[in-house]
């Protein structure tokens, strides 16, 4: 699940821009084969992402006879929040280990999105986005510790498809 607030302004008869923020809840991350065996022998089965992006963005309604169908696309800075799960941290301490990712586990990263949406008169609209989160740290992915190992270089992404129903309201 997602939440998200954008604030648009109307700037031509068929062009509306604006800023968002938004909200992703935790994802699990998936792990090559040779990347899973390192998290394993460290105790941990699974690493969560949350995804905070903060994003410009643009409607375009392309087609005048059909004035509710809209392009729309974001563009912006994802703050990612990278955490192992609940469980792998208890059972590290069980173990006798402790994994811990380090404390910079806050990492910065591109935010884009691309869609198509429908307004209805009644404030609803309807949104199909394709939206796409993920760290950059120099061109490289960012170094994560747990405990003190190095954990295999990772490129934490993630993408999804999404529908949406949307009520809108009028500032």
């Amino acid at each position: 699940m997602d939440l998200a607030l954008e604030y648009l302004y109307t700037t031509a008869s068929r062009l509306k821009w604006g800023i968002g923020i938004g909200y992703s809840l935790s994802r699990s991350v998936s792990f090559s084969n040779s990347e899973k065996q390192v998290f394993e022998d460290l105790g941990l089965d699974e690493i969560k992402v949350s995804a905070y992006p903060i994003y410009v963005t643009l409607q375009f309604y392309p087609i005048k006879n059909l004035e509710n169908l809209y392009l729309k696309g974001n563009l912006g800075l994802a703050i990612l929040h990278i955490k192992p799960s609940y469980d792998d941290i208890i059972n590290s301490f069980r173990s006798g280990q402790i994994a811990v990712l380090d404390n910079n586990n806050t990492y910065f990263g591109v935010y884009y999105g691309l869609g198509l949406g429908y307004d209805l008169p009644s404030g609803l609209f309807f949104e199909i986005l394709y939206d796409f989160s993920g760290n950059v740290s120099n061109g490289k992915p960012k170094e994560i510790y747990i405990g003190n190992t190095l954990a295999p270089e990772i490129n934490y992404t993630f993408s999804k498809l999404s529908l949406s129903v949307v009520y809108k309201f009028k500032l």
